[in-house]
């Protein structure tokens, strides 16, 4: 559609403004403002000065701050268990959340390493008695 003379955009444009009244009535009669919501103060109230108006923009924000932090365990209610050796697990005779005492095996391991330490023992114990 061409529109060759400049008063043919009117009816266009009165058509919008006259659909947009009808939506700000509408928004208008949903808003009912109970008396007594309305806070008056006088005139002379000393409250007045503490009133400031802006524009509320909203703005998207986070729930929390970033924080940095660790995780750890409870070290009161945590105990480290390590192998003085290296080696290979071949089994485990406590399962997770048994009740164990001291001495109590936690786990098989095969070892090169026990093995040389074994020979080396046996060897010094031999040099000593002179076996």
């Amino acid at each position: 559609m061409k529109l060759h003379r400049p008063w043919q955009w009117l009816l266009p444009c009165a058509l919008a403004l006259a659909a947009c009244h009808g939506a700000d009535d509408e928004d208008r009669a949903e808003l009912s403002i109970n008396p007594q919501d309305i806070l008056q103060l006088p005139v002379d109230s000393p409250k007045i000065r503490h009133i400031r108006e802006a524009e509320a923009i909203p703005e998207q924000r986070p729930l929390l701050e970033p924080l940095t932090g660790k995780i750890t365990y409870d070290e009161t209610r945590t105990v480290r268990v390590s192998s003085p050796i290296a080696g290979r697990v071949t089994a485990i005779p406590a399962q997770p959340g048994a009740v164990v005492r001291v001495g109590t095996p936690l786990l098989e391991l095969d070892s090169p390493e026990l093995g040389q330490a074994q020979a080396e023992y046996a060897k010094a114990t031999a040099d000593l008695t002179g076996r």
